[in-house]
């Protein structure tokens, strides 16, 4: 099976939407297939330890520039010891430069963007930010935004875009699906002065 580098600056136990959706596409994934690589976060081994993939805890960034180039030797070193050959990087900036020089160097087979708002507002601020956004897209295996809007967003801010972008809508995590206990339910709303 084809295993893949899941690698986000967002990760539980931080909160945000971009943890909170880059945790459930691990968890729908089988677990032998991805591997997360996520920097450091306070009780992120206890959050870590149930978890059926392996999460490595690594820091991304030095304090000289360029500062992502630190990430691009971790990163090389866990490619080789998971025996993983394609990439999954959330923020295109500066995550993007790291997978894009991996697989210039021919260390990894391919990677795909998954790409958030925010992500778009700061790779597209700058004319220069755009054409190395432009680069990244056109060498990606795939793109991927989070909406029909961003999609739209993202081609319109590219004009020279002949990549493909697929959109893949965040669900909610499965614990939305089960039913409210009675009793807590009933607690809350009386906490809350709703009955």
């Amino acid at each position: 099976m084809k295993k893949n580098l899941l690698i986000s600056l967002e990760y539980p136990p931080m909160i945000g939407g971009v943890a909170s959706y880059v945790y459930n596409f691990a968890a729908h994934m089988p677990p032998e297939s991805v591997v997360v690589v996520a920097p450091p976060s306070l009780g992120d081994k206890d959050f870590d330890a149930p978890q059926p993939w392996k999460t490595y805890r690594r820091k991304f960034y030095w304090a000289l520039w360029p500062h992502w180039l630190r990430l691009f030797f971790v990163l090389r070193k866990l490619v080789r010891s998971e025996s993983a050959r394609s990439l999954l990087i959330q923020q295109v900036l500066p995550l993007g430069y790291v997978a894009y020089l991996l697989k210039k160097l021919k260390i990894i087979d391919s990677y795909s963007i998954f790409m958030h708002g925010t992500d778009l507002g700061f790779a597209t601020r700058s004319r220069a930010r755009r054409r190395r956004l432009l680069r990244l897209c056109s060498v990606a295996e795939r793109v991927v935004v989070n909406s029909e809007f961003l999609r739209s967003k993202l081609l319109s801010r590219l004009e020279d875009a002949t990549f493909p972008v697929k959109v893949m809508y965040p669900c909610p995590a499965d614990i939305f699906f089960a039913a409210p206990v009675a009793s807590k339910l009933n607690n809350r709303r009386e906490q809350l002065s709703l009955v």
